[in-house]
């Protein structure tokens, strides 16, 4: 699929920069395992490239379909789910369905883990803004971040803590002055996203006919910027996990390689650090996300079978 990414006019991404209050860092993205660049493409290139690969493979889809409540048999197992219009049984359904998953409050999906810090973020597209690859900022209890994308745009967000929630321009010139005189050079973008924070959790990822993936079972502050790469990782957990596994080793392996992300975002999105501690906790952000890496590394020793 990611020759599909490329070819939607995704910008390979070959460096990523670190704005602090005394100076920047830059880091060569190196390459392995055949990828030689990151890509950070629109949610519509990227949600039409996996429709149609799992068109492809077979999968059926059900467009603006509502589901309203899973069915469970006489054991109690789910079984299928339910909503207007629609009746659908199977061996196993997944919820897939965001933050406030329908699926996770239907099984009593239990919160295993709870993170204490939510922060407010602001994000827009805007065009004409050249960006160094990916660029991040922080200083002054304000972060910012600049991604190429689709289009010849650039993704710019900024987060902070909603007790010191500002204008957009103000956190952003409080994370870089340097980012923010860039940015109003740029056209504006024609509306601004707002995501108002959401303590980041890890629920029980599975149970008798159900399980869970992506945000629905684990969430972290978006400030990671990793969201995406954590929920197409599950996704192909979960998938080795059906074929040929077993739902608590999905579990097991998703804890084990989340735990660590999950409590460093915490820290991080508490926007309560100085440069010398958002340093330190992004080196160990990094080393969370490499432990991470390894394991992706080992999915194409084995193709998941059909």
């Amino acid at each position: 699929m990611l020759d599909e990414i490329v070819a939607a006019g995704t910008p390979p991404v070959h460096t990523t920069i670190f704005h602090y209050e005394d100076g920047s860092v830059p880091v060569t993205i190196k390459p392995a395992n055949g990828v030689d660049a990151l890509y950070a493409p629109r949610r519509t290139v990227l949600d039409r490239v996996l429709a149609d690969a799992a068109w492809d493979a077979g999968a059926e889809f059900r467009f603006e379909t509502t589901v309203r409540d899973v069915v469970r048999d006489d054991s109690g197992a789910v079984g299928g789910v339910v909503g207007p219009g629609l009746d659908v049984r199977a061996g196993l359904v997944i919820g897939a369905d965001g933050i406030n998953s329908l699926v996770a409050r239907r099984v009593n999906a239990r919160v295993e883990r709870q993170a204490r810090h939510a922060g407010t973020v602001v994000y827009c597209y805007w065009e004409g803004l050249d960006a160094a690859g990916y660029e991040w900022a922080y200083a002054n209890g304000a972060a910012a971040g600049l991604i190429p994308t689709n289009d010849g745009q650039v993704v710019v967000f900024t987060g902070t803590a909603p007790r010191r929630a500002r204008p957009y321009q103000k956190v952003l010139a409080a994370a870089s002055p340097e980012l923010a005189e860039r940015v109003a050079a740029a056209k504006a973008p024609l509306r601004m996203r707002t995501f108002r924070g959401e303590p980041g959790f890890m629920r029980t990822a599975h149970g008798r006919g159900w399980a869970l993936v992506g945000d629905a079972g684990y969430f972290k502050d978006p400030i990671s910027s990793h969201g995406i790469t954590d929920a197409l990782r599950d996704a192909e957990l979960l998938a080795r996990a059906v074929t040929h596994g077993s739902l608590a080793e999905y579990q097991a392996t998703r804890d084990a390689v989340s735990a660590d992300l999950l409590t460093v975002t915490d820290r991080v999105a508490s926007y309560g650090w100085d440069t010398d501690e958002i340093r330190g906790l992004l080196r160990e952000l990094s080393a969370s996300m490499s432990h991470e890496i390894e394991l992706i590394n080992t999915f194409d020793d084995e193709e998941v079978a059909a």
